[in-house]
């Protein structure tokens, strides 16, 4: 039996001040119920049962465990999260994960360990070592899984590859990072359009170009999330 934690939106009434409020909290669907110590404003919180989970409502973000772009991760989270969105920070190893500007980031779970069915959005962050630990068949399950149960799934940089790789981008329009001028190759391979724009979008899927695109890459996530 697998182990999935993750960090989730958990809407609950505090039963001192009778105010309903949202909380980020840590998330064990093998429980029936959570408890966390306290709160931010000092109220201790009874028991919270599973139920009042709304899982469509928290999405995983998937990062290299050394090498992702802060800012493709950075940004587009904080509008996530700004939203009413969790966000679990998944990626190929559990632990710490170094960006490519060495600052670290927890990892929540192992990519192995996400269940897709609990999400509303997977998405991909690229930078310099997003191939060599994210394009494999670890990826491209979780991303045939995300595709079946008809998810959002996002990829900005040079993870819209590992889409192409993973065959959910086939007959479908979309950008990436092409300092290499690889990518109109590779998507005419997959049978992918390249639309030479920041932020493309076709029906659930959002691609980007890379960090001056993550402002705009998180806002069309929103976008996508709130219909």
């Amino acid at each position: 039996m697998r182990h999935i934690i993750g960090k989730f939106l958990i809407k609950v009434q505090l039963q001192s001040t009778n105010q309903m409020c949202h909380f980020f909290i840590p998330f064990d669907p093998f429980q029936k119920w959570l408890k966390p110590s306290m709160m931010s404003n000092g109220s201790l919180m009874n028991f919270i049962k599973i139920g009042d989970v709304n899982m469509k409502k928290n999405v995983v973000m998937v990062i290299a465990n050394e090498g992702f772009q802060p800012i493709e991760y950075g940004i587009p989270k904080k509008i996530l999260e700004n939203a009413g969105y969790g966000v679990t920070t998944a990626s190929n190893k559990s632990g710490i994960a170094v960006a490519s500007d060495n600052s670290t980031v927890k990892i929540d779970s192992s990519m192995n360990d996400i269940d897709i069915n609990q999400y509303a959005a997977l998405i991909f962050i690229g930078g310099p070592g997003a191939l060599e630990r994210l394009d494999n068949e670890s990826s491209y399950t979780l991303l045939k899984d995300a595709a079946k149960n008809n998810l959002i799934i996002g990829a900005i940089c040079i993870t819209p590859r590992i889409l192409a790789h993973a065959g959910i981008l086939t007959g479908k329009t979309a950008t990436g990072w092409d300092d290499d001028d690889e990518l109109r190759s590779i998507f005419n391979k997959y049978d992918v359009t390249y639309e030479q724009e920041p932020v493309v979008t076709d029906k659930n899927i959002i691609t980007a170009v890379g960090p001056s695109a993550a402002e705009a890459f998180g806002n069309r996530l929103v976008e996508l999330l709130n219909k």
